[in-house]
């Protein structure tokens, strides 16, 4: 199959033999073009306008708490939940995020931060660590305390038992129900 056949095209003879060997950015035998610095094939830099280097931002993290996220308290409204996107530097023809001194910091935007879940957390169950059983051997109770707990810009207040949906943990258990060691007495040994 000849070049021609194959999309290429035929070279003068006049063009010396090295040029005749050259493969430009078109993929085209004896072709000079040349990428820019814009990217462009054959283009002479002013096809773009714009730096190689710009400014992106992030996707948007997950929200910083479930619920619970805003409050009011004296009298104005508290955030303590959030979710935000960060800018980023990114080669415009890569798409490759590089090192931030690529861009101009003067073009910098500030990262995106918005409020979610503000939403007040739905009452939970708060057990204490379970205290000292009665009986050191043959079955004790050892009790903890267990309360409804509603949690508010981190701070948790108590609230009736009926507030909290799930059922209530145990506040007492059976303990140390192994034997307790004893005594046994054998038959007496004869004298030696």
């Amino acid at each position: 199959m000849s070049l021609e056949a194959r999309g290429f095209s035929q070279l003068p003879l006049s063009q010396p033999m090295s040029d005749k060997l050259r493969v430009g950015c078109d993929l085209r035998i004896g072709s000079n073009k040349k990428v820019d610095a814009c990217g462009v094939c054959g283009g002479d830099g002013s096809s773009c306008k714009q730096p190689l280097y710009h400014w992106d931002t992030t996707e948007m993290s997950l929200c910083s708490v479930t619920c619970g996220g805003g409050e009011f308290s004296n009298e104005k409204y508290e955030f303590s939940g959030y979710k935000m996107a960060r800018p980023t530097c990114r080669n415009r023809v890569t798409g490759i995020e590089v090192d931030e001194s690529q861009c101009s910091s003067a073009t910098r935007p500030e990262p995106a931060v918005i409020h979610c879940n503000t939403h007040q957390c739905p009452p939970k169950w708060v057990t204490d660590e379970w205290g000292i059983c009665s009986k050191t051997c043959g079955g004790g109770v050892r009790d903890r305390l267990v309360i409804c707990v509603e949690e508010s810009l981190g701070v948790k207040n108590k609230v009736a038992d009926e507030h909290c949906r799930s059922p209530k943990p145990n506040t007492q258990e059976i303990c140390n129900m192994h034997d307790c060691p004893n005594w046994v007495a054998s038959d007496w040994s004869g004298v030696s």
